[in-house]
Order: structure tokens, then C-alpha cells, then sequence
């Protein structure tokens, strides 16, 4: 390692010290260089991937994907859904505009449409649900591609749009 001159060390120190309590704030470093550089070397951040994508339901069972989103908070908001069968096939779907809304009303729209309050549509939905066969579940963004392309086309065309058919999406939904 090269050393460099006074002042321009003590600033490369300054900003080395300033990343790592940025990037590790629990690590506790000392301002002895040769500490903090032995430290570095010795550091390997945690970088943790998981492959995300959409399963297919079991036998019998049909998947409803939705999402919603919104632009501000509350904002202009959308929503979207695709609901398929266990081999993956496509039944039907949607993306719809609903006005100024939060991200979380945005949300529940998209599983029960009609526009009402947020707890009446949690209610709705779990009216709708009692007496069938229903699992609810997070998917992660990447697992459900689709529904948020939808909720975006919803937002942005201020419209509702029905598809019946994989021809007649829009090709950023098709993947």
C-alpha cells in the first residue's frame, strides 16, 4: 500500500471511515489506519439472492394475481389481476384506473373492484371467501410481474380494460 502524503491521508482515511460506518453501521472501527484497513480486507457483506417466479396452483385450483399502485400517497391510482388455472392457463384480465386513493386501498381494490372504503372491502373480500377455498399469500414484486404491469396500465389509462385472451395483451404483460 502506498502511502499518501499528510492532509490527502487523513482525508482517504476521513471517507474509507465514512462508507464503512455507512455501509456496516454495527461494525466498530478504530481510527488507526492499519486497523481499519486490515478490517476491510477481512469484511465480505452478506449479499443474499433468491429466484422469484410465479408457480403454477395445484390441481383444481385457480391463482388471482393483483396489485395496485399509485403515483403520491394518495395519488392517482390503479390496479391489476390475472387469474389462471393449474396449468397456467389464462381465465381472464384486468387493469382498472381508481382515482385518488392510497397504496394500500389501491391494494385491496385490486382483489374486490368496486370502490368503497378500506375496510369495507376487507370485509367484502372476506365475505366473498368464507365458505371457499381460498389461501391468501405475499408474492414479491418479481413473482408477480404481470398484476404490476397491470395496475400501471390501469393508473395510466384511467380506464378499465378486460382481456379474455393472451393475443390481445399488451406485450410487457405477455411475458
Amino acid at each position: 500500500m502506498r502511502r499518501v502524503a499528510g492532509s490527502s491521508n487523513q482525508q482517504v482515511i476521513k471517507i474509507i471511515n465514512m462508507f464503512i460506518h455507512t455501509s456496516f453501521p454495527n461494525l466498530q472501527l478504530t481510527n488507526i489506519c492499519h486497523d481499519t484497513y486490515n478490517k476491510i480486507e477481512k469484511l465480505s457483506p452478506a449479499i443474499h439472492c433468491q429466484i422469484v417466479y410465479w408457480h403454477k396452483p395445484p390441481t383444481g385450483w385457480f391463482k388471482l394475481n393483483t396489485d395496485g399502485c399509485n403515483n403520491g400517497n394518495p395519488g392517482s391510482a390503479g390496479g391489476g389481476g390475472l387469474i389462471r388455472d393449474h396449468n397456467g392457463v389464462l381465465i381472464g384480465v384486468f387493469a382498472e384506473f381508481y382515482g385518488d386513493c392510497s397504496c394500500n386501498i389501491a391494494e385491496a381494490k385490486a382483489i374486490r373492484k368496486p370502490p368503497w372504503r378500506f375496510n369495507d372491502i376487507i370485509e367484502q373480500i372476506q365475505t366473498m371467501t368464507n365458505d371457499r377455498n381460498f389461501v391468501f399469500c405475499h408474492t414479491l414484486r418479481e413473482g408477480n410481474n404481470s398484476a404490476d404491469k397491470l395496475t400501471n396500465m390501469g393508473e395510466e389509462s384511467k380506464t378499465v380494460s378486460i382481456f379474455n385472451e393472451v393475443v390481445s395483451l399488451p406485450l410487457n404483460v405477455r411475458a
